[in-house]
């Protein structure tokens, strides 16, 4: 070979075993995509059942790693090299042979309780019907066997573990005919979220922010609801003259009553942007548009929600009262989505 292709044969080379190493050897960052850390975090090993959780913390910059399980002086630290700790042993094996070039040979691995086999299989097959299942009833009961299952499959603390309490909260939340039959349960699972997040990641994550503004519009919620089936006593008595025409009064106020509530409702709006943003730059977004004057019939609660859709990228949730007689929910998304087109990709109804 010439001079030339030597070089280039060695430079193919070079840019191969680096990509090897990325593929390797990388860290995942959120939404900034993956690092290498010749460091620290590189000195960890693998397992299918972590005593040490990661993270990239967007406040301070740097990657930030969290015990999630009770460790013992002289106790290895372990984190996961893949994300489908559910996944059944076989599936595991396969995946990190593929992806990190070596079989796994942990305890999980190596030894598989029965237990341990069959609540993987439980799990995928909740995940696998949750895609396809429409009856509320059936997908309440299956969200609550998938966090059952997660209590066995995760360690202690698990990011994942937190999604499966916060969507089974959220599931009761969006369906009012049970919604009210359920705000302790609700509660409660919002703080089990809650406390997830805070030890896997920080107080200050995009989880901890979502569940708290979740948990916020929950209390107004249970409290508006308590208000409303609060009568206050009538000491002073009717006379039987009077009772027809209070009878009659009574029928109209509810009626008007009525009405006016099947014209103000509570709806939330998804606000998916062109372009990745961080929790800040959707905090201005939703201040942006709860300051449309274009919106006069509408009550924008407090706050706002992010949910994570994937690959680090960020919805903003916004929730508001609307007055149907004003203006139609679906106007009010068109209308975000026209005044703002440059930023925002679509604006979807829950």
């Amino acid at each position: 070979l010439s001079r030339e292709d030597q070089a280039a044969v060695s430079s193919a080379g070079h840019l191969r075993r680096m990509f090897y190493a990325v593929n390797v050897n990388a860290i995942a960052l959120g939404s900034h995509g993956v690092g290498l850390f010749p460091g620290l975090p590189s000195m960890f090993n693998h397992t299918c059942h972590e005593n040490v959780t990661h993270g990239w913390d967007e406040d301070g910059g740097c990657l930030l790693f969290r015990s999630v399980e009770e460790i013992y002086p002289g106790e290895e630290l372990h984190i996961g090299y893949v994300g489908g700790l559910y996944l059944g042993r076989e599936e595991r094996v396969a995946d990190l042979k593929k992806h990190k070039f070596f079989d796994c040979r942990c305890r999980r691995c190596v030894e598989p309780t029965e237990e341990d086999v069959n609540t993987c299989e439980l799990y995928g097959d909740c995940l696998a019907k949750l895609d396809t299942e429409e009856d509320v009833t059936k997908i309440i009961a299956l969200r609550r066997q998938l966090l059952e299952c997660a209590k066995l499959i995760f360690p202690t603390y698990f990011v994942t573990k937190g999604l499966n309490y916060e969507e089974l909260a959220m599931t009761l939340i969006e369906n009012e005919i049970i919604h009210h039959q359920n705000d302790d349960e609700i509660q409660t699972l919002l703080e089990q979220a809650m406390e997830q997040y805070r030890i896997c990641r920080t107080n200050n994550s995009p989880f901890v922010e979502r569940v708290n503004t979740t948990l916020s519009q929950h209390k107004l919620q249970r409290e508006a609801n308590t208000t409303n089936n609060t009568h206050p006593a009538k000491n002073d008595p009717i006379s039987s003259e009077d009772v027809a025409e209070h009878a009659k009064r009574d029928h109209h106020d509810t009626m008007d009553d009525l009405h006016f509530a099947q014209q103000r409702i509570q709806c939330l709006f998804e606000v998916k942007t062109y372009e990745p943003n961080t929790v800040e730059e959707l905090e201005r977004l939703a201040v942006t548009i709860h300051e449309m004057p274009l919106f006069e019939a509408l009550e924008w609660h407090d706050g706002f929600r992010v949910c994570e859709i994937g690959y680090g990228i960020l919805t903003l949730i916004l929730s508001a009262v609307v007055d149907e007689k004003l203006i139609a929910k679906e106007t009010v998304a068109e209308l975000i989505q026209e005044e703002l087109d440059d930023d925002v990709q679509n604006v979807d109804i829950l």
